[in-house]
């Protein structure tokens, strides 16, 4: 089904949740893949859009299950081609490493996101940066104290032995006109990590969890993000705003939580989430 077909739908002021069927070719089988979209209109109020984040998750429990979420306010992420690259990225059906031809004339992009053509950016010696600013494409500009880059890395290079390493990151606060900080770290489960899950807090996670495809331990990376109830209508707002910006500090990952319970990040439910995703479940 074409999504182009539903873009008519997506005006500025409207909000709009939809599933969608797509199919993808693994091995010589066609799967059926569901994509959970959530649209939310640039020309909707903060007020509006405070009170949706309070409700979203029970609403999003009405769509489950499905493979892949999209929560976005730009048409360009909803070409079906970006929403297949997407899906065939979750699956690990698609070839992540550049040809030599193709990556000679890509420009070096740091943490920052901003690429120079010329390498990484200089920075006299013995020069510290407090934050590390990072540009969305399609939302506003979010900042990070300079050891969040380090906590995401941990994650992402811990080894298979490792069970659920994860790294979180919050506004210090809720005051979201600071730069990200570091939350907590943690790993063997992510008990330690549900316990700053609380109406209050606004939190953001990255973990780890290996998924064994054809026999091969591969390691699956999730991104969990909690809005409590209590976080003001405006910092809600704001933090539908700079959603992409968020996503770029924290870097890829193979599925993404918006998490409307403590319950929604139990590893069993996001391991068969991940193991529904790349086909490895039997």
């Amino acid at each position: 089904l074409s999504l182009s077909l539903f873009l008519f739908l997506f005006l500025s002021l409207f909000l709009s949740l939809v599933t969608v069927r797509l199919e993808e070719q693994i091995d010589l089988s066609v799967t059926t893949k569901f994509v959970y979209i959530h649209w939310m209109g640039t020309g909707i109020g903060f007020a509006i859009r405070g009170r949706f984040g309070v409700v979203h998750g029970s609403i999003q429990a009405n769509f489950t299950p499905f493979h892949m979420a999209i929560e976005t306010s730009s048409r360009e992420d909803l070409d079906q081609q970006v929403v297949t690259d997407q899906l065939a990225s979750q699956s690990g059906l698609k070839q992540r490493v550049l040809e030599k031809e193709e990556a000679k004339d890509r420009p070096v992009r740091g943490f920052t996101g901003v690429g120079s053509g010329q390498g990484p950016p200089s920075r006299p010696i013995g020069a510290k940066s407090s934050a590390s600013p990072s540009v969305s494409r399609t939302g506003a500009s979010v900042a990070a104290s300079g050891d969040v880059a380090a906590i995401f890395q941990d994650v992402r290079s811990a080894d298979v032995s490792v069970d659920w390493p994860w790294a979180a990151v919050h506004f210090p606060n809720n005051d979201v006109k600071q730069p990200l900080a570091v939350l907590a770290t943690g790993d063997s489960t992510l008990d330690g990590l549900r316990t700053h899950l609380t109406k209050d807090t606004a939190v953001f996670a990255l973990t780890r969890v290996v998924d064994h495809v054809d026999d091969i331990p591969t390691k699956k990376f999730i991104q969990i993000t909690w809005v409590g109830d209590s976080v003001k209508p405006m910092a809600k707002a704001k933090i539908a705003t700079q959603k992409g910006g968020i996503i770029e500090i924290i870097g890829q990952s193979h599925l993404s939580v918006f998490a409307g319970a403590p319950n929604d990040t139990n590893e069993r439910i996001l391991k068969e989430k991940i193991s529904v995703s790349s086909g490895s479940k039997r």
